[in-house]
């Protein structure tokens, strides 16, 4: 959000975005030298050169950085923290879960630390392989999604944790992170031509690109209801002979994708022709002899 800032308050407030860059950076600010930060998360990836982290890339003496947690990657050479990559100053009740990768100086919260004030302060204990910065508890994942794992935390009025919520680790009460929308790409039905009779039906199946779409609603229409029409699940009825066009439109976008409809009448089934031939009147004529031979025998008996 800064790249340099030499003194202020920095609080309630957050990134989702990717930072990318050489040195000093960080998912709320790049450099910070007086000031507290305080009430802030980041959960965008960081990758640089050095001096990377979570929340501030590097912090003054003067600066302080309580109540924050990160869970964005943090990629860097050398400084590189899931909090501050380089701090001269206290740490209190943060915790990181993203993962930290560095070579030179680089740990689960913080790269180097020049202050040695890190307190009740966490990280989760895969997030980092062999960091030559301890500072701060390791925790394992069960214990990160407990209130009493986390002394010194406010979960009163500063933190809460829903174990039933998709993010199961603590949150920030006054802050609802806002998850970015991915926008429609396009749109395509399984069939670009349908064949049907009048009376039969068919399910046409959209698929909206990308899969993670935020916003996949339809809408479906028809050229002409007379020949073929279509609910808002994509259900095509046959109506009468003829061809219609079928569409189906994103709300998102106003993408398209149609189909062919050709709609044929159903033909009656033929009747058999009568059996004209000489053994069929043969027959017919013997059954006539014994129906009459019949009625003699039932007069005299």
């Amino acid at each position: 959000m800064v790249g340099y800032y030499y003194s202020g308050n920095v609080s309630d407030c957050y990134n989702t975005g990717a930072v990318s860059g050489s040195t000093t950076l960080g998912g709320k600010l790049g450099l910070i030298i007086n000031g507290p930060i305080s009430g802030c998360f980041n959960t965008g990836s960081i990758s640089g050169i050095g001096a990377s982290g979570g929340v501030a890339g590097g912090c003054g003496s003067s600066c302080t950085i309580t109540d924050c947690y990160n869970t964005g990657s943090i990629v860097c050479i050398f400084n590189c923290g899931g909090i501050a990559g380089l701090a001269g100053n206290p740490i209190s009740n943060c915790y990181n879960i993203g993962t930290v990768e560095g070579k030179l100086y680089f740990g689960g919260l913080v790269g180097t630390d020049n202050s040695g004030a890190v307190t009740n302060s966490y990280y989760l204990d895969t997030c980092v392989v062999n960091p030559t910065e301890t500072d701060g508890t390791a925790l394992t994942d069960s214990a990160m999604k407990l209130e009493e794992s986390y002394v010194g935390f406010d979960f009163e009025n500063t933190w809460s944790i829903n174990p039933l919520a998709s993010y199961p680790y603590p949150t920030l009460s006054d802050l609802t992170p806002v998850t970015p929308e991915t926008p429609v790409a396009g749109v395509s039905l399984n069939k670009s031509v349908l064949d049907l009779f009048a009376g039969d039906s068919e399910v046409l199946i959209a698929t909206i690109e990308p899969a993670d779409a935020t916003n996949t609603a339809v809408f479906w229409s028809s050229s002409d209801d007379s020949v073929a029409t279509v609910n808002q699940s994509g259900l095509v009825t046959g109506i009468a002979e003829g061809t219609a066009i079928i569409t189906v439109t994103t709300e998102d976008g106003s993408f398209t994708a149609s189909c062919e409809v050709n709609v044929e009448r159903r033909e009656a089934p033929e009747e058999p022709e009568e059996d004209d031939s000489c053994w069929a009147r043969f027959l017919s004529c013997l059954r006539r002899i014994f129906n009459f031979i019949k009625s003699l025998f039932n007069i005299y008996h």
